[in-house]
Parts: C-alpha cells; sequence; structure tokens
C-alpha cells in the first residue's frame, strides 16, 4: 500500500540522515584527535626546551614573546619572530632566511610560530651559538700555521679535542663531503656546519653520507 511505501521511505531517509549524521560524528573525532596530537605534540616540545634553556633564559624568551605577539594572538608572524631573536640577541641573517627557519619549526604547519615553537627555535640557537664558539675555539687551536683552515690531521685533532670519535677513514670521508672548494682543507664555515651535523646525526652516518644536512639550526 502506499501508506506502507511512504513508511518505509521515511525509514530509509531516517536511516540514511543517521548515517551521514554519525560519518560526520566520525569526521569531527578524527580531526579532533589529529588537533589534540598535534596540540600534545607541541607542548612537549615547549616543555623539552624549557627544560634546556632552563628557567632564566625560558622566561626572558616568554616575556619577549608576549611583547612581540602585538595582537594577541598567541603566536607570530616571521617579521614578528626576528624582532623577538633581535631583543635576544639571537639574530640569524635576512627577514628571508629568518622566513625560511621559520618554516622549518613550525610544527602545526599554520606558517606562524606559537610559545612552544620558539621556545624550541630559541634553544636550538642557544645550543648552535654555544657549540660555534666551543668549536671556533678548537678550530683556531688546530690551525697550528694560521692560515685560517685546517688540513686532514688537523680536522683529525680538532674532532677528536670536541668529543667525537674520529678515524682516518672517517675524516677523509667527511672532508669530501664538506670541504665546498675542494682543496683538501676546511675553512671555518665549513667546520661549524661539520660539527653541528655531526652532533645532529653522529660521525658515522656523516661518514657514510647518510645523514642529510639539516635545515634547522642544530
Amino acid at each position: 500500500s502506499e501508506q506502507h511505501l511512504d513508511k518505509c521511505k521515511k525509514a530509509a531517509i531516517k536511516e540514511l540522515v543517521s548515517l551521514q549524521a554519525f560519518g560526520k560524528l566520525m569526521r569531527d573525532l578524527t580531526a579532533l584527535h589529529h588537533r589534540s596530537q598535534q596540540e600534545e605534540g607541541v607542548t612537549s616540545l615547549g616543555q623539552a626546551a624549557a627544560a634546556k634553556l632552563g628557567p632564566e633564559k625560558t622566561l626572558q624568551a616568554t616575556k619577549a614573546f608576549r611583547r612581540h605577539d602585538r595582537d594577541g594572538s598567541g603566536d607570530i608572524d616571521h617579521r614578528e619572530l626576528r624582532g623577538l631573536l633581535k631583543e635576544l640577541e639571537l639574530s640569524i641573517g635576512t627577514e628571508d632566511q629568518v622566513a625560511s627557519i621559520m618554516r622549518t619549526y613550525d610544527v602545526s604547519g599554520d606558517r606562524r610560530l606559537d610559545l612552544p615553537e620558539v621556545l624550541h627555535l630559541v634553544a636550538e640557537i642557544v645550543a648552535f651559538k654555544e657549540l660555534a664558539r666551543e668549536a671556533e675555539i678548537k678550530f683556531r687551536k688546530h690551525d697550528r700555521d694560521n692560515n685560517g683552515q685546517l688540513d686532514m690531521q688537523e680536522l683529525r685533532n680538532a674532532l677528536k679535542d670536541l668529543g667525537l670519535q674520529v678515524d682516518h677513514h672517517h675524516v677523509s670521508r667527511i672532508l669530501a663531503q664538506y670541504d665546498a672548494d675542494r682543496s683538501q682543507h676546511i675553512e671555518i664555515k665549513e667546520f661549524l656546519e661539520l660539527v653541528a651535523d655531526a652532533r645532529r646525526h653522529g660521525v658515522e652516518k656523516l661518514a657514510n653520507g647518510i645523514a642529510v644536512k639539516d635545515k634547522g639550526i642544530l
């Protein structure tokens, strides 16, 4: 009968609506789960950075972040980031370079950095600058003829002095990778890049060409 058919249609429509509602609910829950995981990741990143920086530097960076977050949105763009880093005496290059580095440290992918992401970046810049100072001292120490370069033996001694366990095989392969002008010598800029990569990846991976040079700071 028509009444029975109409009743079946209504039941089918109701079931379809229920399925659509259920599908939307599942999509919403999935998105919420991903967002929650992302937020947890960013938060843990900030906590790890704060532990590296210590209370004083974390507070200093947090206050600078609040000052440069002019609209109170809870995040900053690359121009605000450049001003923040300048205030902290951690300037790292031109506006384009800062924008490039910012993309590397933008965990959430929104082209802005929130406080945990900024703390992570600041912690890595501080660590890199401390490493760079130490590496430069070792470079000068082992550059015995003061020509601004290290040969293979000088490079090996400098890396060992930095606590990196290297043998002749490691050094010859690493030299081949970082000697940009093929002079059989390493200059200070190449040495700093080499040491930063070695600290991050380990000498063995560097020597075997496994490690890809990072776009990050350290």
